[in-house]
């Protein structure tokens, strides 16, 4: 998992314990198959000089079940969880390449969120847009593009 959101002050030493207990009170994660068992958790990147913005961290998990049932019960509660009352955001960690063509089909996420669409982004990088009762997928920025263009949005989606 990628965590965002996790202040400086948190070390490096005891990263792992620590975070293993909070995500066990956050989640309360006494209905998980598996306890939660952190195998290694670090920051990306060398520490910022002049910034308040703490660097990402990367958390791997022992078990998958623990790591999915940890994503799931975040998107029950996005918005309200927090470390040391600092806001956290969490997601699954992909590639940069697969990061880059998610990336691109922002633009078009955004103006079907701003028309009030129905859509989602599936792994692992698939639009899909919801009309007329039935799904159409795209691996395509321009093919979703052109698709909302020409059937959702007369005016277009920039």
């Amino acid at each position: 998992l990628r965590l965002i959101g996790i202040p400086e002050s948190l070390g490096e030493g005891n990263m792992v314990s620590v975070l293993e207990a909070w995500l066990k009170d956050t989640f309360q994660m006494t209905e998980f198959p598996e306890p939660v068992s952190i195998e290694r958790a670090h920051r990306m990147g060398r520490p910022r000089q002049g910034t308040d913005k703490p660097r990402q961290i990367i958390v791997k998990f022992h078990h998958y079940a623990v790591k999915a049932a940890i994503l799931r019960k975040f998107q029950q509660q996005r918005g309200s969880v927090t470390f040391e009352g600092s806001p956290v955001l969490m997601f699954q960690d992909y590639s940069a390449a697969l990061m880059e063509k998610r990336r691109s089909f922002h633009p078009i996420c955004a103006g079907l969120a701003a028309k009030k669409a129905r859509f989602m982004l599936v792994y692992p990088a698939t639009l899909k847009i919801y009309q007329d009762g039935s799904w159409s997928a795209f691996t395509s920025p321009q093919a979703a593009t052109d698709f909302v263009n020409a059937s959702i949005d007369p005016q277009g989606v920039d």
